[in-house]
């Protein structure tokens, strides 16, 4: 049995959150040695995993058992009255000594206990399916259990059933039963037994139209199982349209485990049309045809559970090719399957754990997301390109897959800081005056950021699972705070067709979202950028640097930490290698020699304490400690490198190693009571609290980086370069926004600002995970964050040596403002827009400094692009430098300069404005037919009516109306008169009185 460290800690919580324990209560445990004695633990026990907690309070699992295979008895001695234990089945396994307050509470948990084991479920089981096997006059199998159970309690019962009234309820309540059961037994094995197949087909033929017309199929590849005489489809594919050999993206998963070998399956190609097409073509369908839905049989192989397995073990590859026959027995294309097993192990699986070991937990992390198919819409338009062919596009709108996990993972990470900084608050004593008020002051705010974020989690959890964004009318609501507003992915596809043949294809994908922004909080105090200038300004008036002096003291805890686990594990007679003891040490007295050595920094400690209401003058370390600790140092790395090692000389040094630890440590402690002091010092005034700010804004940004980073790689992860270009660059992405300068929007750019800034300090990298697409897990803390990026090895196997081995990816943002409402033509004329110049010539030096990088490293490894890289800078850098000097009001010139070179460097793209619904429709599906005319030579006379299509029958009228339900936009006739002119809807599309 295998098992994820991290999930395991955040199943521990979230069942009890969720009260969906078997049991809990306080039970007295024994040390694994004898002398050690019983402490008190507080005990969860879920399924066959029992936890165990310090108190009823904490969050963090001191360890797990596994209970299976293990016998449960009693006993009691002269020191225990009520005591059991936990005796696992094999030589060398520990056995577990509790005890119970009461004999009856005893009795109560003995048999919780021997009823958790998985084999006492398969009995249950059995019998279970037995009791069915009575009732029905029908054995029933392992495999078949499920459905049964499932069909009985949909009510899908026999007549024959029907007629046994006095029977019914007890075989429906039996079937439930085994529905139940079953799936919590057998969850673990479908996860650890999956045979997961990539498909893809090749010369699949040309289907015949109503009209007697070829067209390319849109494929879709159905795995089905034969039942009794009944085909029964298990899993599907996407749709891949208007293509003779397909790719599919969508992982086929088959739980073989829970089948015969004999089990009948069958790979089926269904063509499927669903075309919502313009009037740009006389040529096209009709009215009636344009809105009709086939599912076509073009073909289809049949084999055997057992062929399949026995296919994939002779294959090298594990890469199989099969004939697809159609309905006559023709050879109609072939199948392309590559297999894989998702039992293998990664780097987030933890090492094959023994029966009934404990497992310890020193950090308790959120667990990864599960993939979640979230709600899409598509439509299909065909146009004409200058050479009059066909331009087949296909837009898709999807809601992000994360846009709940990310946030729930990160509040998690911010309730152990803030348990940290409290615990921090809470050391501090010796307080007097109005320091120890501000310290109770902070004390405060930290427990209410902590009951926030719980808050969030407990929000978030309870969110159904058919809802996957959170809509503008909620951006205000504090409960959705840390959630991306309105966050979804628009992809187009695009190809041109001439007699029937695909001549060239693209794709392309923008995020959509609403302003990253922390509107639940208000904007009394402006937004976060005018909130950190006023801090900062504060603390340059201070004698310590605070952020310096705690980044220095917590490096020496570290290094304290790192010597004082190695100076217990030698003494404790664990065998340590004395080489590595020596490192630590080493390590250790380095950075405590220099933090003792460092006369600036303790220039401003002695400086910042002196201003302090203290009532100790705290610990002063002489210069002859420092003397010592340097001969003590040398004389131990010495003795240890000595070959006869006299185990007694080296015992008397690390004594007084470690005494110069706890030494140092206390004086560092004292000085970081000082930078506490100093900070509690500064929140007298009416400084707004930043932190709290900055967290729900950095919550909603890096939402929208994971979203927007795993559409890049889905378009790019076959292109070698690219991977490349992530290590050596790291992964850009540029946020257009149009925002207006004028109210709170301008305040919503201030803290959009900041919540781009924190995404440099994040870092990238990645593995592999068993799920179908990605996975990402968030870990670290402010200012450290580390996004990992877990991905289906289809991904994973694509990129080079080094990201597999852990390099970290930086991010690099590049932020683009415009305001283009009625409240931008007031502030051009009466406001101030200096905020908006000011962030586009950060923008632009940001995008042109990511772009010299890149053209350096195209000149030294892909020399022969050199050409399509200067013609790059000729064609669009330069332009773009005109319009951002030129500051013209309403430019939108300068936003598609943007556009088209974040698209030439294959860089991340999202656009926002308040909401993220209608500004930003009119923008994404301007920039959706700019790509169409650039990529696809979209016919010149058909912009401004391709634009008007999109609009109006396009998804974006789907994002208005799952946001306020309503399809109009919300403009009224001033604020269209007030847009540029490609930024307005088509007539009758506006009118919704919602914002």
């Amino acid at each position: 049995m295998k098992f994820n460290e991290r999930e395991l800690a955040l199943y521990s919580a979230s069942i009890r959150e969720r009260d969906r324990i078997d049991r809990e209560g306080y039970l007295w445990k024994r040390g694994e040695k004898a002398r050690e004695g019983y402490k008190q633990r507080w005990f969860v026990l879920k399924g066959n995993l029992l936890f165990y907690f310090k108190d009823t309070i904490s969050v963090e699992p001191l360890g797990c058992i596994v209970l299976e295979k293990v016998s449960v008895p009693e006993f009691q001695d002269e020191q225990v009255a009520h005591g059991f234990k936990l005796d696992f089945d094999g030589s060398g396994n520990r056995v577990y000594h509790l005890y119970a307050q009461t004999a009856e509470d005893r009795k109560a948990w003995v048999e919780a206990l021997r009823l958790a084991g998985f084999e006492n479920l398969r009995r249950e089981f059995d019998e279970l399916c037995q009791e069915l096997a009575d009732l029905t006059g029908t054995g029933v199998g392992a495999s078949q259990s499920l459905s049964w159970a499932h069909n009985v309690s949909q009510h899908h019962v026999s007549s024959s059933m029907a007629r046994k009234s006095v029977k019914g309820s007890r075989f429906k309540d039996a079937a439930n039963k085994v529905s139940d059961r079953w799936r919590s037994v057998t969850s673990a094995a479908i996860k650890s037994q999956c045979l997961e197949l990539d498909v893809s087909c090749q010369g699949l033929p040309l289907i015949r139209g109503p009209r007697g017309k070829s067209s390319l199929p849109s494929i879709s590849i159905v795995l089905e199982r034969k039942d009794n005489a009944d085909w029964v489809a298990v899993a599907s594919t996407e749709s891949q349209r208007d293509s003779c050999s397909p790719q599919f993206s969508t992982i086929i998963p088959i739980y073989f485990e829970l089948w015969p070998d004999d089990t009948l399956l069958r790979f089926v190609a269904y063509n499927t049309v669903h075309l919502r097409q313009s009037m740009a073509d006389p040529e096209l369908l009709t009215e009636q045809e344009k809105q009709r839905t086939r599912l076509d049989h073009v073909a289809a192989y049949t084999l055997t559970l057992k062929q399949l397995l026995e296919d994939r073990t002779a294959s090298e590859s594990f890469s199989l090719n099969y004939p697809l026959m159609d309905e006559d027995g023709v050879e109609a294309g072939r199948l392309k399957v590559q297999t894989a097993i998702s039992e293998k192990a990664h780097e987030h699986v933890a090492p094959t754990q023994q029966v009934g070991q404990e497992l310890p937990f020193r950090t308790l992390a959120p667990a990864r997301s599960h993939e979640v198919t979230p709600e899409e819409n598509e439509y299909a338009f065909v146009f004409k390109t200058n050479g009059h062919l066909k331009l087949r596009v296909t837009e898709k709108m999807s809601e992000a897959r994360f846009a709940f996990t990310i946030p729930f993972q990160l509040c998690q990470l911010l309730i152990e800081a803030e348990n940290a900084e409290m615990r921090q608050l809470e050391a501090l004593s010796n307080l007097v005056g109005p320091v120890q008020s501000a310290q109770r002051t902070a004390q405060r705010e930290s427990m209410h950021r902590k009951q926030f974020y719980q808050s969030q989690q407990a929000f978030l959890d309870s969110i159904s699972d058919d809802t996957h964004f959170k809509r503008s009318a909620f951006k205000k609501k504090a409960e959705w705070g840390m959630v991306t507003t309105n966050l979804h992915i628009q992809r187009t596809t695009a190809h041109v067709e001439k007699d029937g043949v695909i001549e060239e294809r693209g794709e392309y994908s923008v995020l959509t979202l609403g302003c990253p922004a922390a509107h639940c909080l208000s904007f009394k105090h402006r937004g976060l950028s005018c909130m950190v200038r006023e801090r900062k300004r504060v603390l340059s008036t201070l004698p310590l640097d605070v952020d310096e002096a705690k980044d220095q003291v917590n490096a020496l805890y570290n290094a304290i930490e790192e010597a004082t686990a190695a100076f217990r594990s030698y003494r404790g007679g664990k065998k340590t290698e004395m080489s590595q003891l020596a490192d630590a040490v080493c390590h250790a007295n380095h950075a405590f020699l220099a933090y003792l050595n460092n006369q600036d920094m303790a220039a401003m400690f002695t400086q910042a304490k002196s201003s302090l209401p203290l009532r100790s003058d705290g610990l002063d370390v002489t210069e002859d400690f420092k003397s010592g600790l340097t001969v003590v140092d040398g004389q131990f790395l010495k003795a240890v490198r000595d070959d006869k090692q006299d185990l007694a000389r080296l015992n008397q040094f690390l004594q007084a190693l470690e005494f110069s630890a706890e030494t140092t440590y206390l004086h560092a402690q004292e000085c970081l009571k000082i930078c506490y002091l100093q900070a509690l010092v500064n929140q007298l005034g009416e400084l707004p609290d930043v932190t709290h700010r900055r967290d729900m804004v950095f919550s909603q940004a890096v939402t929208a980086l994971v979203t927007v980073l795993c559409e890049q790689i889905k378009l790019h992860y076959k292109d070698p370069s690219f991977w490349q270009q992530l290590r050596a660059l790291g992964f850009m992405f540029n946020l257009n926004s149009y925002l207006s300068t004028s109210g709170d929007e301008e305040h919503m750019i201030e803290d959009m600002i900041v919540g781009l800034e924190d995404l440099g300090t994040v870092r990238i990298k990645f593995s592999v995970v068993d799920s179908v697409g990605f996975d990402p897990m968030i870990t670290g803390e402010r200012n450290k964050y580390v996004i990992d990026m877990g991905m289906h090895a289809v991904y994973y196997n694509a990129m080079p040596k080094e990201l597999k081995d852990g390099e970290h990816c930086k991010v690099f943002s590049v932020l683009f403002s415009q305001g283009v409402n009625e409240m931008q033509t007031i502030a051009n004329h009466i406001g101030d827009t200096s905020i908006q110049n000011t962030i586009n010539l950060k923008g632009y030096e940001a995008l042109t400094h990511y772009f010299h990088c890149y053209k350096k490293w195209i000149s030294a490894h892909y020399a022969e692009r050199l050409d399509e890289v200067l013609e790059l800078e000729r064609r669009w850098i330069q332009p773009l430098h005109h319009e951002v000097v030129a500051s013209k009001p309403k430019n939108i010139e300068m936003l598609f300069y943007v556009e088209r070179i974040c698209y030439l460097l294959r860089a991340g793209r999202l656009i926002c404005c308040k909401s993220g619904k209608d500004r930003t429709s009119m923008a994404v599906t301007l920039e959706m037919v700019n790509h169409l005319k650039y990529e696809h030579d979209l016919f010149d006379i058909q912009f401004s009516s391709v634009l008007s299509i999109l609009r109006e029958k396009g998804t974006r009228r789907d994002n208005v109306k799952k946001n306020i339900l309503d399809s109009r936009y919300a403009f009224n006739l001033i604020q269209v008169k007030a847009l540029p002119k490609l930024l307005r809807p088509p007539e009758g599309t506006y009118g919704a009185n919602k914002a």
